[in-house]
């Protein structure tokens, strides 16, 4: 969870959830929505992936491995 709210990680990007969207689905903002970024994921509450809106304006967050725990820098 991201500052006590929920994430999702789609090819590289990360998610923050902002709010249920229509039909019971879960919309997800780009964590970088600060900087601009417009890209959001619909998913269904079981997570999987309906639609994506709008590219991202960002190359994905540089990932890193250590004792099995992956980390992100911005």
């Amino acid at each position: 969870m991201a500052r006590g709210g929920y994430s999702l990680r789609v090819d590289s990007y990360m998610y923050n959830r902002r709010q249920s969207a229509r039909h019971n689905n879960l919309r997800w903002h780009c964590t970088w929505y600060h900087k601009g970024c417009t890209a959001v994921v619909v998913t269904t509450k079981d997570y999987k992936v309906v639609k994506f809106v709008h590219e991202h304006s960002h190359e994905p967050p540089r990932t890193y491995t250590a004792c099995g725990v992956t980390f992100y820098s911005r």
